[in-house]
Order: C-alpha cells, then structure tokens, then sequence
C-alpha cells in the first residue's frame, strides 16, 4: 500500500514537472487562438455592418461572410498550431489537396457562382448607365420639341 502511494507521489511530481515546463510555451498558443477568435468575430461583425449599409443581396453576404469566416479560421488554427510545435506543411498541403477536390468535383457550379458574383457588380453599373442615358435621351426629346414649337 506504501509503495502504491509512493509510486502515485512520483508521477504526480513528474506531472507537475512537465506542467511548469511546458505551461510557458501553451500559454502563448492560447492567448493566440482567444485573441484570434476574438478578432474573427470583430471583423465578422464589421464585415456585416458594412454590408448592411451597402445593400448588398443576403445570398451574396452570406456567402461572403462564410467564406471569410472559416478562411481566417484556417489560418488562425494552423497559426496555433505551428506555435505549439505541430509542422504545419502537412495541413497545408492536405487544405491545398482538399480546395483543388472540392473544385473539380464542383467545377461547374462554381463558375456559375463566379458569374453572379461577378455580374452582381456589373449589372448595377450597367443599370446606372442605362438611367443615365434614358434621362439623357428624354431631355433631347424634351429640348428638340420645345425648338421646334
């Protein structure tokens, strides 16, 4: 019985001899993966106030702030984990494996995707020019009648 207590007292010393070791080195990790997803949610919630303002369509700002999201996540968890020690070109290039699957699997649908992201933009501009030249062409008409009357 002597000799189980005994036996207990030396690894819970030998515990608490790797605890004071390595507690300075996952302290700083921590604070880095608190902090970082702290900052996340800040840009997350500016991201979404800006959107607001701009009137953007929701399926558009959704999909942006998704994207954004997970993609400062990634970085700040491989960030982490390169700072506890783990080596990071692994996941890297398991991530990189990954995005190059997902895109041929959804080659397809993701130029679809990129067509109305891209004419979101354009078809606003478009519609601007449009309104412009039709008051334009309204003001001609008005002018050229009152000229000849």
């Amino acid at each position: 019985m002597e000799g189980d207590i005994q036996g207990l007292n030396e690894y819970v010393a030998q515990a608490m001899n790797v605890a004071v070791n390595y507690a300075p080195q996952l302290a700083l990790p921590i604070v880095t993966l608190i902090v970082g997803l702290w900052l996340i949610k800040v840009v997350c919630t500016a991201l979404k106030k800006a959107f607001a303002r701009s009137h953007m369509e929701a399926t558009l700002q959704n999909s942006i702030e998704t994207l954004m999201s997970i993609g400062l996540k990634a970085l700040l968890f491989i960030s982490v984990a390169s700072m506890v020690g783990v080596e990071t070109t692994s996941f890297i290039a398991i991530l990189c494996a990954a995005g190059l699957a997902v895109g041929l699997a959804l080659q397809g649908s993701l130029g679809n995707f990129a067509v109305v992201f891209s004419s979101y933009f354009f078809v606003l501009t478009r519609l601007e020019t449009l309104l412009k030249l039709a008051v334009r062409q309204a003001w001609c008409e008005k002018s050229r009648s009152l000229t000849r009357s």
